[in-house]
């Protein structure tokens, strides 16, 4: 505004900006302002005129677009702009014809296809708009949103869904495009509840046609059209005549099918997954099991709370378990994004009215995909435990370690760019290689993980053993990290700069102990029977940064205690 403040059209800009975040009678100023000007300015004009609900102002506006169309009828811009302030002025019908006429123009002309979708949604014909956006080749985050609405008008809910969480990834932030995504992802929860309950009825009572009929109808609401198609044919099958059943399966088939992903494009190479790159969204399934259906099962944890973690960036999601839920639930965590590879999830179950966590367990994200990332985690098991006992305790599988790479020596004309830095835990010898933080390259990352659900891939006080070299020996031993009751509770440890600053350790192992001659003595416990190198006697500052004892002080004397003396 500074360096452009005779321009008119950044007036203009600025004031569409003011009028998207709320601010009317900022943005009014500023449209007067590009009036003052050019009073040629008719998208100023007219934006003015709306915001203030001046008629003859906006007419005003009218009246100089239609000139200047007059004057250059081959100009499609001009007809955009004459169809959107028809539009934001709530007349659809008459920024038609005048949104049509700039594609005809310009098939091209994307903003003005977006314009036209819009004024067919605002008149109830969402399929049209549906046409029309599909039709676009570059799509943003504006298009997909007004899509996933389209989607919703029509009862489309599996593509709606789908199209918001495009727009998530695009804009995580985009409107209210989480709050959509929450309410179909409950719409669809208690949705799926409702099929696995008339599939039970099914599968007691197979002649039961009115049953199949409703089945194939929330079949063909969750999206699962080939289920539907199933259950329709097999109403027939009973009754060829089932008038019903009839128009059902007629109606299924002639449903366009939409592609969103393939619409989407690719979010990364073809042909390559997010294995070492940042992920933009994460996709949870959670698989609850057969027992989700009874009732009493889902009123002891409908409301419960699931909080989610990304251990590596510290991002959290909470997730509240709804009243009526079924065996699988899909959800959308972009909260926790961007994810990176092998990052850990931390997942806890809570007790939102006492704050006690019923359930704690990591998950490691082993194997990522385009364009999300997918994480199936299988609660059967572990909620059924949790009807007899609580909490439940379970074996610690991913462990993540976190040292700033200041920590590792470059050599004189060797800076090491091409080793890579390995963390070992000598008690089980899982070993995990460093790999730079996405978020903070300043640090190194370690995943040490397990898929023995009957061991802790760390237990309390394992001295971690941190090498950076081509042998895993005492010259390319870097630290040793011990691990403590706060980091098991964390799932992790996050060394600061200052920690790393230390003098190196020598490898902390009791050498093999020689077979002793008969005429040796034995040594005693903690002595090898060897005198020990000065450097490393007790007491020394060697000894002190080796992580040796220091020297007990002199014991006090005690005091005497007085006798009776004896008769």
């Amino acid at each position: 505004m500074e360096l452009s403040g005779t321009s008119a059209a950044v007036y203009q800009i600025y004031g569409e900006i003011l009028m998207q975040e709320g601010k009317t009678s900022e943005a009014i100023d500023a449209f007067h302002k590009a009036v003052h000007l050019d009073p040629e300015c008719h998208l100023a004009l007219g934006y003015a005129a709306i915001l203030s609900l001046d008629r003859p102002l906006f007419q005003q506006a009218v009246d100089l677009l239609q000139k200047k169309i007059e004057k250059h009828p081959g100009w499609p811009d001009l007809r955009r702009d004459l169809g959107e302030l028809y539009l934001r002025h709530d007349r659809p019908a008459e920024a038609l014809p005048h949104l049509q006429e700039a594609i005809r123009i310009n098939p091209r002309y994307e903003d003005a296809r977006v314009r036209l979708a819009e004024a067919l949604f605002q008149l109830d014909r969402g399929e049209e708009a549906i046409r029309e956006l599909l039709a676009m080749t570059q799509k943003n985050a504006p298009a997909f949103y007004l899509l996933g609405k389209c989607f919703q008008s029509i009862d489309r809910l599996v593509e709606a869904l789908e199209a918001f969480r495009i727009v998530q990834r695009i804009c995580p932030t985009y409107r209210d495009t989480n709050d959509r995504i929450a309410e179909l992802q409950d719409y669809f929860a208690r949705l799926n509840n409702l099929i696995s309950m008339h599939q039970k009825i099914r599968r007691e009572h197979p002649t039961y046609l009115d049953v199949r009929l409703k089945l194939a109808q929330l079949l063909t609401s969750a999206g699962r059209r080939g289920e539907a198609e199933t259950e329709y044919l097999e109403a027939l099958a009973l009754k060829p005549d089932f008038k019903p059943a009839q128009e059902g399966l007629q109606r299924l088939r002639a449903m366009p099918a939409y592609d969103l992903q393939a619409l989407s494009g690719p979010t990364h190479e073809e042909g390559r997954t997010c294995r070492g790159i940042v992920c933009p969204g994460l996709h949870i399934a959670l698989h609850f099991g057969d027992q989700a259906l009874d009732p009493v099962f889902q009123e002891r944890f409908s409301k419960f709370l699931l909080s989610f973690r990304n251990i590596r960036n510290g991002r959290t999601w909470d997730f509240k378990i709804p009243a009526t839920f079924s065996s699988t639930i899909d959800l959308s965590a972009t909260a926790l994004c961007p994810m990176a590879e092998d990052d850990v999830i931390q997942v806890k179950l809570i007790n939102p009215q006492s704050s006690e966590v019923l359930f704690a367990d990591a998950y490691l994200l082993t194997d990522p995909g385009p364009p999300n990332c997918r994480l199936a985690i299988d609660f059967a098991t572990t909620l059924l435990k949790l009807l007899d006992q609580l909490p439940l305790i379970v074996p610690l599988r991913a462990f993540l370690v976190g040292i700033p790479r200041v920590a590792f020596p470059c050599r004189e004309g060797n800076p090491l760019r091409d080793l890579t830095p390995i963390l070992v835990n000598p008690r089980n010898q899982v070993k995990a290689e460093g790999r730079i933080d996405p978020d903070h390259p300043d640090q190194y990352c370690f995943v040490l993980y397990t898929p023995n659900d009957q061991e802790d891939v760390v237990k309390l006080g394992d001295l971690l053993e941190v090498y950076y070299g081509a042998t895993m020996d005492e010259q390319s031993l870097v630290m040793q990290i011990r691990v403590g009751p706060d980091d098991l509770v964390a799932c992790s440890r996050f060394l600061a700069p200052e920690e790393v600053a230390l003098p190196k350790p020598a490898l902390n192992r009791p050498p093999p102990t020689p077979p002793l001659a008969a005429s040796e003595p034995s040594p005693t416990p903690g002595h090898s029977g060897q005198p020990q190198p000065a450097a490393l006697q007790a007491g020394t500052p060697a000894a002190a940064a080796q992580g040796a004892p220091p020297p007990r002080p002199p014991a006090a004397p005690s005091p005497k205690v007085p006798t009776k003396p004896t008769p």
